[in-house]
């Protein structure tokens, strides 16, 4: 399983959008299947990145989504993305192909209107059940699964939470 198989779909298209950004500052080719380079990213100064195409889990990088870890965070990806171009551009005909007519009319826009009205008992419910489960975690649990929800938020919600958080 490579690089792209262990990744969240989050991180890979954040990892695709640091790469044709330019977020890669530096990359270069160390072995015949690792490649290591800076990404420049939300901290000060970039992340230390390194990857082994055939040994996913001796890959690292210094963010703290993936620090101390085996995730594959879009750092990574990005670096990746940078040593094999042509796998960035199957990645782009890959999105490309869900915006194809034939996927419009496969979903039905109308098929969850009668659940509407649960909509505020479902979030009432999931406010109840996260309360209860971070209530019960250590400092360390939390601020990981921060990171992850914050490697696969939407650029909206990060904004909104840099405003108001940060």
């Amino acid at each position: 399983m490579g690089l792209l198989e262990n990744a969240r779909y989050a991180s890979i298209e954040r990892g695709y959008d640091y790469y044709k950004r330019g977020n890669v500052i530096s990359f270069k080719q160390t072995s015949e299947n690792e490649y290591e380079g800076k990404v420049s990213g939300t901290a000060e100064k970039p992340y230390d990145v390194h990857i082994d195409i055939i040994h996913i889990k001796k890959s690292f990088c210094n963010c703290p989504f993936a620090e101390g870890n085996k995730k594959v965070c879009k750092h990574k990806i990005a670096i990746y993305f940078s040593a094999f171009p042509e796998k960035a551009e199957e990645y782009y005909k890959s999105l490309k192909s869900y915006d194809e007519p034939e996927f419009d009319d496969d979903y039905d826009d109308d098929y969850f209107d009668e659940d509407d009205e649960f909509e505020g008992d479902f979030r009432e419910i999931v406010c109840d059940i996260l309360n209860h489960r971070i209530s019960k975690m250590t400092k360390s649990e939390a601020q990981s699964a921060l990171y992850d929800i914050i490697e696969s938020a939407p650029e909206w919600m990060l904004r909104d939470f840099m405003d108001n958080w940060i």
